[in-house]
């Protein structure tokens, strides 16, 4: 299957290239998360919607922060992502499963200009204060590569 690239995906693409993710595998189940359980990494979504570049930083993985190389390149790639999104309006619905021994939680967010939905998708290890890949992309693409979250 091709992709055109719109200006949508190309801004999604931005904050993808510091964390892409693997494609899903069958095996990992959705299930209902407890409300607790999403503290973490809603907070990591709050983070990315008022560009809190040196909290991200911090709760990021030794793995991530090479990626990332600095808040300053965060703060750069949410700009991105910010001018072609227009500023969050609203949490539309949260997901969560495990995947080898991690955590993903997939937050589906509206923004004022965005054609579609997106979605943050967060892995992490429970217990450990630390995201280990952030990523934004559009709803369509997180369906495609997380079938087992059964977003909307």
């Amino acid at each position: 299957m091709q992709h055109r690239r719109t200006p949508l995906v190309a801004a999604f693409a931005a904050l993808a290239a510091a964390a892409a993710f693997a494609p899903s595998s069958a095996a990992a189940q959705a299930t209902p998360a407890a409300a607790d359980s999403m503290a973490f990494p809603r907070q990591i979504v709050a983070w990315i919607n008022q560009t809190q570049a040196d909290s991200l930083f911090a709760h990021s993985s030794d793995s991530m922060k090479t990626r990332m190389q600095s808040p300053a390149n965060i703060t750069s790639m949410l700009g991105r992502v910010a001018t072609q999104l227009g500023a969050y309006k609203s949490t539309e619905g949260e997901y969560q499963f495990e995947k080898e021994g991690k955590r993903i939680y997939i937050a589906v967010v509206r923004h004022e200009t965005a054609p579609e939905l997106a979605a943050h998708v967060i892995r992490y290890v429970p217990g450990s204060g630390l995201a280990d890949r952030i990523n934004t992309m559009p709803l369509t693409r997180a369906k495609e590569t997380f079938p087992e979250a059964k977003l909307p």
